[in-house]
């Protein structure tokens, strides 16, 4: 079995497993970003990760491989009728390194070292043409670093029960350990996942920049006032959706960690199309459907990709007035 979070800085509780959806739900309502962990039996633990109060994936921890399971699922695989729980707020970095090594296992290559010798196999590592994860243990203590792919790294994450320490505080918190021994191992991403994750990040990065550039000129049109209310309205409609994606002056900010691009395409193109109704509410269809348009096709050929292949805009409402008319 995979031992994660087992040294986070985190008060552990006792409750009854009844008691699961109501403790879980208290974390959504508290807007926890971080990892609440649950334990039974000697070697048995499952792992939620939070973004922001939304539940973004659950793990269950027996056995060798850890696996991504539902939540009704879950619990009708814990044969105890009482839990260990514990919660620890982490920011969203943080819980990428989680997550990556949940999703990676099992590791490409484990070793024992000593802590005086991290910094050098570390390096080593991280001298891979391909990103990675490391997952360091020892007997006291956890850590995380994450390798960018050929290039030395500076997000690190370090856990033991009194502290918590991320990004080169954390590599200088790993390096620095008192424990003589540490055993770490190196996940990397299989060949899928990075195909995927390059198309998701070219979805993400289409989206950001068609809805940042479609609310700066409306914002030019209507006035501040009137386009903070409409990024508030479509941020309350993403959380009703289910993701976690949030409209703010600053831009649009996306904790949501979609695991295929048809799934994110579907979440984008629905609110695509609720961005166009708002304005339409206050420019009108066709004002607001050629502001859309006329940005979408401004953008670079990445970009341009990316909304042809998943259909990111909706050419039905633009096309057509209220009426059904061709504009």
């Amino acid at each position: 079995m995979i031992h994660l979070l087992e040294h986070a800085p985190a008060a552990q509780s006792v409750v009854p497993l009844s008691r699961l959806p109501m403790m879980l739900d208290a974390y959504r309502q508290d807007w926890l970003t971080g990892v609440v962990r649950i334990a039974w039996g000697a070697d048995a633990a499952a792992l939620f990760l939070f973004a922001e109060g939304a539940l973004t994936s659950a793990y269950l921890l027996i056995g060798e491989t850890p696996a991504e399971i539902p939540l009704p699922d879950l619990q009708a695989r814990i044969s105890a009728e009482t839990i260990s729980a514990s919660a620890v707020s982490l920011p969203r970095e943080s819980i990428h390194l989680i997550r990556s090594v949940l999703e990676w296992y099992p590791p490409t290559e484990t070793a024992t070292v000593e802590t005086s010798a991290l910094e050098r196999q570390i390096g080593t590592w991280s001298t891979q043409t391909t990103a990675g994860v490391i997952h360091l243990e020892w007997p006291d203590a956890e850590g995380f670093v994450l390798l960018p792919g050929n290039a030395p790294s500076d997000m690190a994450l370090f856990m033991t029960e009194k502290r918590i320490e991320r990004g080169a505080a954390g590599l200088a918190a790993i390096y620095a350990h008192s424990e003589a021994l540490c055993t770490l191992a190196l996940y990397v991403p299989p060949a899928k996942v990075l195909a995927l994750q390059g198309e998701l990040d070219a979805l993400r990065k289409t989206f950001t920049t068609l809805v940042n550039t479609v609310m700066r000129r409306y914002t030019e049109l209507v006035g501040g006032h009137v386009a903070r209310t409409l990024m508030l309205d479509l941020s309350a409609r993403a959380q009703v959706g289910g993701w976690n994606i949030r409209l703010a002056n600053t831009g649009v900010t996306e904790a949501q960690a979609f695991k295929e691009p048809d799934e994110a395409a579907r979440a984008y193109r629905s609110l695509l199309n609720d961005l166009i109704e708002d304005m339409a509410v206050v420019i009108g269809k066709r004002l607001a459907g050629m502001l859309v348009l006329e940005t979408s096709i401004q953008l670079d050929s990445a970009a341009q990709k990316m909304i042809q292949a998943y259909s990111l805009v909706p050419t039905t409402t633009i096309r057509r007035d209220l009426y059904g008319r061709n504009i």
